[in-house]
């Protein structure tokens, strides 16, 4: 059974052999018209020994992923080539603090039949911007950022919050690191994390304490290098390969979680690549967007359908084998996808629902949002034929959030087949806020 995440996609189990992909980008000033959130160099403040913000700022992004490999090596793969430090960094216990209870809901779905309700809210020390939950569902992990311009160094925190049950989250820990930029679990005991200073964290869950080693990687631009990793998490990384990706900087990177050979990159020059490690000469197919590529899923059931989002505020689904050969023999994938549909923001992340037939995204300005695909040939998609689905806006949450960057959600057992239940974990970039919240889905 594989696992996908925002940073990686991994196996449960799997300890020793991953495949990373990594794409790094230094963000650069960006201007959207007509009502858009502009973005540009931040400016910080300190007073009190606490960080405000004097201007809205977005960090450099620090993108990875990780595949299953079956053989006894694996790889990764980094945009330069890494110096590597082995590193450990003291834990200490997080004094209660912070919003802690129960928040009333405070939007309710664009359709009846959905219904959104906070659980437990959380504020943060510095800006958060990624969370996931481990594959058992009782623990949370928010990584956040900040930049001391005093300084210049980068700083962040890893928040951890647990539940007995897999339904009420508390805060429980806070580990100090350098600015966390996303993270990913490989099983319930080891995560993921990638840094604003170049670093790679692995992350081991002893009892109560969490000891981190870090890999110390200098980004390029726009490049992608794989590397192997074949004696754990101390080993030093072997190059293999290196390839350019991009034209412009590489925003994010996904592999298929169903063909650990075949893995995707998105960038700031709007195309989203399909690539095949066995053959890394040329993509396999690219994909056309109007603005950069930020995310790129693929579905959880279906072989060669993915989705893709953009800072065009739009999400589209793609089939892959709607492929043609332009007259220079490159192959390139339609220009129109089988569906798409506008969440009012950046699509920053986004995530797919285990049965495949909903989508949830962190829509940056828009705050959090739900689609639901419907395809009514699913079956004949599945024998391998073509097919046509469509995906719908269901629901808009917390279109107040100030940056809606993190997100994920585990579904939950419920007593009837009808309902569908689901925890989801959200985190909004300037407010410093983390919510909990439980997301139901009832029979119209």
């Amino acid at each position: 059974m594989t696992c996908t995440y925002t940073i990686m996609c991994i196996p449960a189990g799997l300890q020793n052999m991953h495949r990373i992909l990594r794409f790094c980008r230094s963000w650069k000033q960006r201007i959207n018209i007509g009502g858009n959130t502009r973005y540009g160099n931040s400016s910080h403040r300190f007073d009190r020994g606490k960080v405000t913000n004097s201007r809205k700022q977005r960090p450099s992004t620090l993108l990875c992923r990780l595949s299953p490999q079956a053989a006894t090596s694996s790889s990764l793969v980094f945009t330069r080539a890494p110096w590597v430090r082995i590193g450990r960094l003291r834990s200490r216990t997080l004094d209660t603090c912070g919003n802690i209870g129960q928040i009333a809901m405070e939007e309710n779905s664009e359709r009846s039949n959905l219904s959104w309700s906070s659980t437990y809210s959380y504020t943060t020390d510095l800006h958060p911007d990624t969370i996931e939950f481990s594959p058992s569902s009782h623990i949370a992990l928010c990584g956040s950022y900040e930049l001391n311009e005093i300084t210049g160094i980068r700083c962040g925190s890893l928040y951890s919050f647990s539940s007995k049950e897999g339904l009420d989250f508390f805060v429980d820990g806070n580990y100090l690191c350098p600015g966390v930029l996303d993270l990913s679990w490989v099983d319930n005991n080891t995560v993921l994390s990638a840094h604003a200073d170049g670093t790679l964290g692995v992350w081991l869950l002893d009892g109560l304490a969490m000891r981190p080693c870090f890999y110390e990687v200098h980004p390029g631009y726009g490049n992608v290098h794989l590397w192997e990793l074949t004696q754990g998490i101390a080993s030093t990384p072997v190059k293999i390969r290196a390839f350019c990706a991009h034209q412009f900087e590489a925003w994010c990177s996904s592999v298929d979680s169903l063909q650990d050979h075949v893995f995707y990159s998105g960038g700031d020059d709007g195309l989203c690549h399909m690539w095949d490690t066995r053959q890394l000469s040329h993509a396999v197919c690219t994909l056309k967007h109007e603005m950069g590529v930020c995310s790129v899923r693929n579905h959880p059931t279906l072989l060669n359908i993915i989705s893709t989002g953009s800072y065009d505020e739009c999400l589209r689904v793609w089939d892959l084998r709607m492929v043609r050969t332009s007259t220079t023999g490159s192959v390139t994938a339609p220009s129109t996808p089988l569906s798409s549909c506008t969440v009012g923001g950046g699509v920053w992340r986004h995530k797919w629902s285990p049965s495949g037939d909903w989508i949830l995204v962190a829509a940056m300005s828009a705050g959090f949002a739900t689609a639901k695909l419907i395809s009514p040939t699913v079956t004949d998609a599945a024998k391998g034929d073509c097919f046509t689905m469509s995906i719908h806006p269901a629901g808009r949450f917390r279109s107040s959030a100030q940056l809606a960057y993190g997100i994920d959600w585990v579904e939950q057992p419920t007593f009837h087949a009808s309902t569908r239940r689901w925890i989801v974990g959200t985190c909004s970039f300037y407010d410093n806020r983390v919510d909990f919240s439980q997301l139901l889905m009832t029979p119209t």
